[in-house]
Formats: C-alpha cells, structure tokens, sequence
C-alpha cells in the first residue's frame, strides 16, 4: 500500500489530517496533498475536517468509544456505520420497538 493510498484508508476511518500525519510520520500539509493526490487518483477521501459534522452526546461518545478504538476509527464514524447497518438490514423498528406505546 502506498502512503497516498494509506492516508486515504485513515481518512476513510475518519482520522483528521494532524493525525495521519502524525501516524505516517509527515507533515500535516502533506498528508492533505496526499489525500488531494488519493481524490485525482480516484479514491473516495472525505472533503474538510469531519470534526464540524454532526456531535455525539457525551454519553453515547464515551459508550462507543472503546469499541470505535478496537476497530481504528472515530466513535462518530462508528455511530455512522452502525447507522448505516441498522438501515440496510431494516431494523429501525426492531431497534427502535417504539411503535407500540405511540398508539396506547
């Protein structure tokens, strides 16, 4: 794997630029070149700092964070996957199970 395609994988997991740099051991404006490098080849790299998306409650982000840790990404970019999960598969309703008490 080539450090392009390495910066794109962190990115990916929603590691921010400071901290591809650092794991590769770069400068920060470099990692960003490398991920401009990644976009023109191709590969599908997340645009900005994903640190102004969406937040997490302090709770939820703590409850995810250890199993976000074990598998390299954010606790948001797990709650993201889990999201998305949850949608293919049609289990809102499962999940959720609050259809019921809406109706008594």
């Amino acid at each position: 794997m080539t450090r392009v395609e390495w910066a794109a994988e962190l990115a990916n997991r929603g590691v921010q630029p400071d901290e591809i740099a650092k794991k590769l051991g770069i400068r920060r404006q470099t990692a960003r070149v490398y991920l401009t490098r990644a976009r023109k080849s191709g590969i599908s790299v997340p645009y900005g700092d994903t640190r102004r998306s969406p937040t997490l409650e302090h709770n939820i982000r703590a409850a995810l964070k250890p199993h976000a840790m074990r598998r390299g990404i954010s606790p948001l970019k797990l709650a993201e996957r889990l999201l998305e999960h949850v949608i293919q598969a049609d289990l809102i309703d499962a999940v959720l199970d609050d259809l019921e008490s809406n109706h008594e």
